[in-house]
């Protein structure tokens, strides 16, 4: 099953839990079935949607969270803590297609019951279903390390069986759960030695014409061939941008997808609809946010800081601010895990992501959109075009809140 699928499957499942939890709450708090669609259809409805887009927010829709259970456990709990929050301002401000406050609390508990147990029973169950594919991976630069640690995972689909590299210094090294097998040259043999398996270009320069004609060989023999880029995309949902060469950034898929104008009108509708729904939900939530803000330190609770966004265009992003007033006062500093410059409140807001949520008018107002990679700010984006390759790419699509 592919790693998209394996999202879907994970929000169907638990569009379902959210269905039954509602019909369990209904049950609990009045000990007897009844129509409950029709009385909280409405109810039900922006419930299920709040909590999916929450945990999405919360990037439980990534495969790779379910490696680390005491982290997703905590970011699926303080998922249906926000969304409860959001939730119960909503109807307080809509009462007309709400939940009675016994059936909502009975039916956010449940939900976050049966969706943390699911979680935990899929990576549980996921690590005894994997068929195990056998992988040989051609170099053992650090490009070739950068897969191996990716892949050195109880999840991982992919079993390492060798690498091939033709520094005879490296020949029996170990690397990761592997080691140097062999010479680039000894490939087709080694291939007829081990069977059908995948193979993974991890040399991204100076690829010689043997190497090549063996690896054409192979394929027609049926061994499938991948770029190493490729399977780390696939498997991380993230590009190695320091093991891409140009000319597999010049052929990739997806450039055609920036000048389609009908698919960014419809991204932009997208946009403008979700970005009014949230604003009118989550109003409240950030103006007590504002109110605690401006209670604990001095200064406005609003901050201002500009970015990059597309093209290269400067715009103010618009954030509660988390730090003391006059943080920056010798200039531009990137931001620390444990800041001391951040502020009690701050650092609550800071977990639970409220202080982006005025980020929602940026939305609005075409800055920014719901999907994208994040904006820096200008002094930092200078300094990182010159450290990392293909970093102005970036500002070919518009910066988003989720990245």
């Amino acid at each position: 099953m592919l790693w998209g699928y394996k999202r879907y499957f994970l929000v169907i499942v638990d569009g379902l839990l959210i269905l039954i939890s509602t019909q369990l709450a209904v049950w609990i708090r009045f000990d007897q079935l009844m129509d409950w669609v029709s009385i909280y259809k409405d109810a039900m409805i922006l419930s299920s949607f709040m909590y999916v887009s929450i945990l999405y927010i919360f990037d439980m829709y990534n495969i790779e969270r379910i490696k680390n259970a005491p982290d997703m456990m905590i970011r699926i709990v303080a998922s249906f803590i926000l969304s409860g929050i959001l939730l119960t301002f909503f109807f307080y401000f809509f009462p007309g297609g709400r939940f009675g406050r016994g059936v909502f609390f009975i039916q956010l508990s449940v939900s976050c019951l049966l969706v943390s147990t699911w979680r935990f029973l899929f990576a549980k169950l996921y690590r005894y279903t994997i068929v195990k594919k056998k992988l040989l991976i051609i170099g053992a630069s650090k490009c070739a390390h950068y897969l191996a640690d990716a892949l050195d995972s109880d999840m991982s689909e992919y079993e390492i069986i060798g690498f091939l590299d033709d520094d005879p210094k490296k020949q029996g090294q170990q690397i990761g759960p592997s080691k140097v097998v062999g010479y680039l040259s000894q490939f087709n043999d080694i291939i007829d030695k081990i069977g059908k398996c995948t193979t993974v270009i991890a040399i991204t320069q100076n690829r010689k014409y043997p190497m090549i004609r063996d690896i054409l060989r192979a394929r027609i023999k049926g061994i499938t061939v991948m770029e190493m880029p490729n399977l780390f995309e696939l498997i991380t949902g993230r590009i190695p941008v320091k093991h891409i060469h140009d000319g597999w950034l010049l052929f990739s898929d997806g450039f055609s997808l920036l000048n389609k104008e009908f698919i960014q009108r419809i991204k932009r509708l997208i946009d403008v609809i979700l970005s009014i729904f949230l604003i009118a939900c989550i109003f409240p939530v950030v103006l007590i946010a504002a109110l605690l803000i401006k209670l604990e330190s001095k200064g406005p609770a609003i901050f201002i800081q500009k970015r990059m966004g597309k093209d290269e265009r400067v715009f103010n992003l618009i954030n509660l601010r988390s730090m003391h007033k006059n943080a920056e006062m010798n200039g531009p500093v990137w931001a620390a895990q444990n800041d001391s410059r951040m502020t009690k409140v701050g650092k609550w807001i800071r977990w639970f992501r409220i202080d982006e949520l005025p980020q929602l008018w940026n939305i609005l107002r075409g800055e920014m959109s719901f999907i994208g990679p994040r904006p820096e700010r200008p002094e930092f984006t200078i300094m990182l075009e010159k450290k990392i390759r293909y970093y102005y790419l970036r500002h070919s699509v518009k910066p988003g809140i989720t990245g």
